[in-house]
């Protein structure tokens, strides 16, 4: 949609895909993708556009940093080569866990065409979460156990009014960290969908099963919420993207570093490969080379302690059953 800003009009998103993180949402991404009336950016598909305006600093040891645009010009281009009867979106899983943050600047931006936008929302199991996002982060170098994470973050845990002042602090104190590493509060989910379906009359909450157990039927929902023609169905639906996993052994692991996670050349890369291509091969290499970590039965019960409280709070919220949730 365009909006005034600054006495100048820019593009910006229909809708907004927000999270969670390591809950599906570069499949739905790139399902959506294929429908003719979506338009969704080659370039990146986790701008952060609404966190990194505001706080750069989140993102000063983040090493994707091509991903990012920063500032409104950038990232308004990002949809100029969408058509009128186009509706755009983008899906940064940022705008979830750093809620305030981007809600704040949504608004900002926004001003009185907020009420428009139309957001997405995928919830999985918040211990299944946790462990993928600690499992890609062990992938791409991750040094500190789950323990001596949850020893970080277990003031964000207690208190979750202080969470945004002890994010801060965490991440100016601690070298190298981002506001994506955060891995037990990534997976409270009650607060952060609160914060959005009390500020915008749009939004669908959907389940990661929905995706993965039915997923034409949730591309049929989110087709008719974007009120496009709901009868198309993506040539790639099923076809899962960036799933997680550890490297099963030290070469696989160089070979992961060198061509799935980041370095210097990954940027180049992307511009002389096909995003097709670019997934065949990143698909073949993480099927071929990732292990599923085992989570000991002790371990799962442990995580369901600290979610446990949420999970009930969530379901009430969005009105879905979550018992599955709670099963050790």
């Amino acid at each position: 949609m365009e909006v005034t800003y600054k006495h100048r009009t820019v593009v910006l998103p229909d809708f907004l895909i927000v999270g969670a993180m390591k809950s599906g949402t570069t499949s739905l991404y790139n399902w959506l993708k294929t429908h003719p009336q979506i338009y969704l950016p080659d370039e990146t598909k986790e701008p952060r556009f609404f966190v990194c305006v505001s706080h750069p600093h989140y993102y000063k040891h983040w090493p994707y940093k091509y991903e990012l645009r920063c500032n409104i010009e950038d990232y308004s281009k990002l949809f100029l080569r969408a058509k009128r009867e186009q509706k755009i979106g983008e899906a940064s899983v940022a705008y979830l866990h750093s809620f305030d943050i981007a809600i704040e600047n949504i608004k900002k931006f926004y001003r009185n065409r907020s009420e428009e936008l139309k957001v997405i929302i995928i919830l999985r199991n918040p211990i299944d979460r946790l462990i993928s996002h600690y499992t890609a982060a062990l992938a791409a170098g991750e040094k500190q156990s789950l323990k001596e994470a949850f020893e970080i973050e277990k003031e964000l845990l207690k208190d979750t009014s202080m969470f945004r002042g002890n994010i801060e602090k965490l991440i100016r104190n601690n070298k190298k960290m981002t506001s994506e590493d955060f891995f037990f509060w990534t997976s409270k989910y009650y607060v952060q969908v609160k914060a959005y379906i009390n500020e915008f009359p749009r939004i669908k909450v959907y389940l990661y099963e929905d995706l993965t157990e039915r997923p034409l039927l949730l591309l049929k929902d989110i087709f008719k919420f974007l009120d496009i023609d709901d009868r198309f169905i993506p040539p790639n639906l099923g076809v899962p993207y960036n799933p997680s996993g550890i490297p099963k052994s030290p070469l696989h692991k160089l070979v992961y570093r060198l061509l799935i996670s980041y370095n210097p050349l990954k940027p180049l890369a992307k511009k002389l490969l096909s995003e097709e291509v670019s997934y065949k091969i990143a698909h073949k290499l993480r099927k071929n080379f990732y292990i599923k970590p085992e989570i000991p039965p002790s371990m799962r019960k442990k995580l369901l302690d600290i979610f446990r409280e949420d999970i009930l709070k969530l379901q009430d919220l969005i009105g879905r059953d979550l018992s599955h949730w709670l099963e050790e």
